[in-house]
């Protein structure tokens, strides 16, 4: 939800956005007195709207490492692997490296998943540009 408001709020016409699919459900969901929305719905609305869409289940991803706080790192890997912001995979690393204290080898190994995935992805943003 959050993601579909920012897309409508704050991205340039048809921009690029790249999803975590797994939802963070508010205090209404958990407690019975909303309903979330379909996540397939939600990237259906953004798709309407953004140029490009890269949506995938990050947490997930990030679980399987064992380091489930490094969902965003799978994002900016899969942001660096798209290839559409002018920062080298090297650089993102030597980032990681000097600036996450604990677990580099798991954010290095999320970093490098991320970057697969936008790197598959490219192909076909590079056909609508």
């Amino acid at each position: 939800m959050e993601c579909l408001r920012a897309t409508i709020n704050f991205l340039k016409i048809r921009g690029i956005v790249i999803i975590n699919t797994r939802p963070i459900y508010p205090v209404e969901v958990l407690i019975g007195k909303a309903k979330y929305p379909d996540v397939n719905n939600i990237v259906s609305l953004i798709k309407k709207i953004a140029k490009f869409v890269l949506a995938f289940d990050a947490t997930k991803i990030a679980e399987d490492i064992g380091l489930p706080i490094a969902t965003n790192i799978v994002l900016i890997g899969a942001l660096i692997g798209l290839d559409v912001i002018p920062l080298k995979k090297e650089l993102l690393i030597e980032a990681i490296r000097e600036s996450i204290p604990y677990n580099i080898e798991e954010n290095i190994k999320a970093f490098n998943e991320g970057f697969s995935i936008g790197l598959k992805e490219k192909l076909s943003l590079n056909s609508l540009l």
